[in-house]
């Protein structure tokens, strides 16, 4: 008997050793030319990995702009024909004004958070116009960067005569979808949502901008049909997003738009997905009444960075171990086998769920460090260990609902500051709970 409960406690206790070592050293693949660790990052706010600043500021940029004979505006001259030119400024005096400066953030901060930046801080000059974003400097900033730059004018036109079909005045929503073909592939599309008016008006024009057959009479005076395609240009600012014409009637008031090609790579799909996301944002937000351009785009290094996490884990985990052996002398080194088992299976949870560690976040590690370590003590306070584990299980989960009711209610707010307090602070009940039943409960019961 006593050799099975050696065996089981010994068992455990290598389970914790593995897990530290995991989480604490990681799983290096040797046979990697750059020894790649297996075991995934912690994702951080700004403060532990550095941030991007954007400084925007009202364009005042002047352009000479070409009209022909008819005032009509021309890229550029040909020979032969009278053209006249004038100096425009990009922004006029008259959108130069508080009102337009104020709705120009807003919608800039709707874009920012239609394409759900985790963690951004946005400064605001109401007098001059200047905004300044902070943000995380990651494969979404450059992103977030080329949408807010947009001035925003949707618009769907005829491709000969150019003639404004639709404008974002018809546009109720946009979004991002995928749908998996029958060969395999996914493709994203930008889904545009019309309202009432908006929807009449895209079945007329799917109905008009169709592929027609016609009979025609070539060069050798003989009959044969011929397909004319009549289609409708979809564009943002100047830049063209599709060309097109309709199957069928859109009735369902719907645009479907394809972004890049079919795919069966995560790589390739994400990059198209954000790229569908850049459309949608701008879609979904309307134009910009003023036009910026990019004064300052730096990358701001921090003092501290993500090796905070496991630096501070081990030094309460140190302060904690020496607590337990004064107090409990021999068991004292059990006790602290099962809190840094605790601690160290937290931070890889907190890996693998995504969760974004901010220093609020931080302070929920040490937070939830110190609720178990209570948890323990009591345990190695009692006597009959067995019922001591159960009876503060119990108590545990007694007295910890109003913290798990906050950490829950935390981590539904905005702000990714508390959100990630109370995100971490839920893996850390939700860890401890699961942890001192398994590892605590099997050491105590068979010692």
């Amino acid at each position: 008997m006593k050799t099975s409960k050696r065996l089981k406690v010994t068992i455990l206790i290598l389970v914790i050793i593995l897990i530290t070592i995991v989480s604490f050293l990681g799983v290096y693949n040797v046979a990697s030319f750059k020894n790649d660790n297996l075991i995934k990052s912690y994702q951080v706010g700004m403060e532990l990995e550095g941030k991007k600043v954007v400084r925007l500021k009202v364009d005042d940029t002047v352009n000479e702009v070409i009209y022909d004979s008819e005032g009509n505006k021309v890229d550029k001259k040909e020979e032969g024909k009278e053209y006249t030119t004038a100096q425009e400024p990009v922004n006029s005096e008259e959108s130069l004004n508080k009102e337009n400066y104020k709705k120009a953030k807003e919608i800039i901060e709707e874009r920012i958070n239609f394409l759900e930046v985790q963690e951004y801080k946005l400064r605001f000059n109401e007098e001059n116009g200047i905004i300044e974003i902070e943000m995380n400097n990651d494969e979404l900033t450059n992103y977030v960067i080329s949408a807010i730059l947009q001035k925003g004018d949707f618009k769907m036109v005829d491709d000969e005569t150019k003639e404004t079909l639709m404008d974002s005045s018809s546009v109720k929503k946009a979004r991002v979808v995928y749908n998996t073909t029958e060969a395999g592939t996914t493709v994203a599309y930008v889904d545009i949502e019309f309202n009432k008016e908006g929807t009449k008006k895209l079945e007329e024009i799917s109905n008009i901008y169709v592929k027609t057959t016609e009979q025609v009479v070539n060069d050798e005076g003989v009959a044969e049909d011929k397909t004319v395609e009549k289609n409708v240009t979809v564009k943002i600012d100047d830049n063209e997003i599709i060309s097109q014409s309709f199957g069928e009637p859109l009735k369902n008031g719907h645009l479907y738009i394809s972004i890049g090609q079919g795919t069966t790579t995560n790589e390739e799909l994400q990059r198209y997905a954000l790229q569908a996301s850049i459309y949608a944002s701008i879609i979904q937000t309307g134009n910009i009444p003023v036009v910026y351009d990019i004064e300052q785009n730096d990358y701001i290094l921090t003092n501290i960075n993500e090796n905070i996490i496991p630096t501070v884990a081990i030094i309460f985990l140190i302060v904690e171990a020496i607590i337990f052996v004064v107090t409990f002398k021999a068991k004292g080194i059990i006790a602290s086998v099962l809190q840094i088992g605790f601690v160290s299976l937290l931070l890889l949870v907190l890996k693998y769920t995504n969760v974004c560690i901010t220093m609020e976040g931080l302070f929920a590690i040490v937070l939830a460090s110190i609720i178990n370590v209570a948890f323990i003590y009591k345990v190695f306070k009692k006597n009959d260990s067995q019922k001591s584990v159960n009876e503060n299980l119990i108590d545990f989960i007694n007295k910890s609902v109003p913290i798990l009711i906050i950490a829950i209610i935390f981590c539904f707010v905005k702000g990714v500051a508390i959100s990630s307090f109370g995100m971490t602070l839920f893996w850390g009940y939700v860890v401890s709970l699961l942890y001192n039943i398994v590892f605590t409960k099997g050491i105590l019961k068979n010692i």
